[in-house]
């Protein structure tokens, strides 16, 4: 749980993706964004791509066995 807390504060002081504070029993670390994405034409942003590349190489590099998974999603949303 330590390190979940650790990742999401790192998120949340490295980057400008929104992030959930993990809670007791979770196994994962959600944070998101669409700052750059287009809603209506339900694309993402590239800038908000490149940042979820750049963030995912800062988290291994920091926490060493952690696993990360970048996801893009049609509403604008890139989430990690």
């Amino acid at each position: 749980m330590e390190l979940l807390r650790q990742i999401a504060q790192f998120i949340d002081s490295n980057s400008y993706f929104d992030v959930d504070e993990p809670e007791e029993g979770d196994d994962i670390v959600s944070s998101r964004t669409r700052e750059e994405g287009n809603v209506g034409d339900e694309e993402v942003g590239e800038e908000d791509v490149a940042e979820a590349v750049r963030l995912r190489k800062a988290i291994i590099e920091k926490f060493v066995d952690v696993l990360v998974h970048i996801e893009f999603v049609t509403s604008g949303f890139t989430w990690m």
